[in-house]
């Protein structure tokens, strides 16, 4: 059995074993049958990239009948943006036109209490970060009719419906639901209430009562739904639905986490093009020990870093070529991260120039999104 710890905060893992957790978890896959029902599916349903789910029947059941649903995520304003939030902000445009509304939270609390960030630092990393990348990957964030996006600090419902949420269920719950332990600052326990609340208050009277509600989550912020559909039920709401997105592992390979507060570790989105193409090129790859070895065997793709950013982010057609030269040992490793990696500069390049051309409109999110 593999040794895994999973919580919001800490997230290690040996090698995934993803039906493992599906099992742990108590998730339903995303299998052939639930996907053949997704009209064009976006790549991480095709991929098999989203894996389980709670209940995303109801989503499906919803879009079939034509009915009001709508998709809620957050964003944790705490360092760069990088390839792993780059997953999450794309399947939301892929949503969003198809005329599904977005409920988008600035995780400031979290950053704050949680992570002890300071609110102006939280602010700048919100616009300079997140605003920009997903005004540039096709998030519409200037129609209030499509988004809301919103500071946790500041958004009243939220915050009035934590306090009534944590109201019905008990210390120890939580406690054991998080593993949090008697040392635990009292900010951090309350916390997840914030969470819940934000999963939840797009079921208030005040904006619409009762409807589907869709999280797209990696696994570890799994309690926060288990703890969101605890608490639907005590106040008359739809339990709220989810999906799980494999984690992108860090460029030295799996069992790394990509993260903002480690350089070496990730691609930004920020990086420069030849800064990010080294960092390919330098990455961890499922190459053998000799060349010689490699081309009567075949590499190992499932261990390959750059390949899994084809897997993650680029078209079937590079995708496939890379997938039958590496396991037949056609082409090494070095040329194959070549490639890849000019891939990664190509749309770094044209991303940096979309960045430049939503900064414009930095201002205009601001006056019409007032409660960031």
């Amino acid at each position: 059995m593999p040794k895994q710890l999973i919580t919001p905060w800490d997230f290690r893992l040996g090698n995934v074993d993803y039906s493992y957790i599906i099992k742990q978890f108590g998730l339903e896959p995303a299998d052939d049958e639930l996907i053949s029902r997704i009209k064009d599916p976006h790549r991480l349903f095709k991929r098999k990239l989203i894996f389980a789910h709670r209940d995303f029947d109801r989503i499906l059941e919803a879009q079939e009948r034509g009915e009001e649903f709508v998709v809620v995520t957050g964003m944790m304003p705490s360092g760069r943006f990088h390839f792993g939030h780059k997953l999450i902000a794309e399947l939301l445009a892929w949503y969003q036109r198809q005329g599904v509304k977005l409920y988008i939270a600035v995780s400031d609390i979290e950053a704050c209490i949680v992570r002890g960030l300071d609110a102006r630092e939280c602010r700048r990393i919100t616009f300079e970060e997140y605003v920009l990348n997903y005004l540039a990957l096709g998030v519409d964030l200037l129609n209030t009719k499509k988004c809301c996006i919103y500071s946790q600090w500041k958004n009243y419902h939220v915050r009035d419906f934590a306090l009534m949420a944590s109201s019905k269920i008990t210390l120890s719950h939580v406690q054991a639901m998080y593993g949090l332990e008697s040392s635990s600052n009292v900010g951090k326990i309350f916390f997840p209430f914030i969470q819940v609340a934000d999963i939840l208050h797009p079921e208030l009277p005040e904006l619409g009562g009762p409807k589907p509600v869709l999280v797209p989550v990696g696994v570890d912020q799994d309690v926060h739904i288990r703890l969101a559909r605890d608490i639907a039920p005590k106040f008359e709401m739809i339990r709220p639905s989810s999906i799980y997105i494999k984690m992108m592992c860090g460029l030295q390979g799996p069992g790394t986490k990509m993260s903002s507060s480690k350089p070496e570790s990730a691609v930004f989105l920020s990086d420069l093009p030849e800064e990010a193409g080294k960092k390919i090129k330098n990455a961890f790859t499922g190459g053998r020990m000799t060349a010689k070895e490699q081309r009567k065997l075949g590499g190992q793709p499932d261990q390959c870093v750059p390949y899994m950013f084809l897997l993650f982010h680029f078209g079937d057609k590079i995708l496939k070529k890379t997938f039958d030269e590496c396991t037949s040992g056609t082409v090494l490793c070095g040329e194959c991260k070549a490639r890849i990696a000019e891939e990664v500069r190509r749309f770094l390049k044209e991303h940096q120039f979309k960045m430049e051309k939503a900064r414009n409109l930095l201002p205009k999110v601001e006056e019409l999104q007032p409660l960031l």
